[in-house]
């Protein structure tokens, strides 16, 4: 969880409140071998579980992330069938309801 902080020799840092790696709290408590969900925000002292690793052991960093392709398209409204479609389903219960007033109320 969370990218390891290191001290300037290379060996992991000791407990501490450190920058939240998580870039959603000004503070995260480092235990010395994973983030806790301790946190710190003004100095008051809150609960927030560590569940997503901003930056995934692996991960180039020295260049962006390709693009999502699909969002690049934009969202498509309903097609002409299924607005028919939904027009004669209308007409169709209308003429029902209809149909069930005029045997009800003879």
């Amino acid at each position: 969880m969370g990218s390891r902080p290191r001290e300037s020799d290379g060996d992991p840092a000791a407990a501490a409140w450190l920058a939240d790696p998580f870039a959603r709290h000004e503070q995260r408590w480092w235990d010395g071998t994973e983030w806790t969900g301790r946190v710190s925000d003004g100095g008051r002292i809150g609960i927030d579980p560590p569940v997503i690793d901003p930056r995934p052991e692996g991960a180039p960093l020295d260049q962006p992330a390709a693009p999502i392709e699909d969002a690049i398209e934009p969202i498509k409204g309903p097609d002409d069938r299924t607005l028919i479609g939904l027009v004669l389903g209308a007409i169709v219960i209308a003429g029902l309801i209809v149909l069930v007033a005029i045997v009800v109320l003879g």
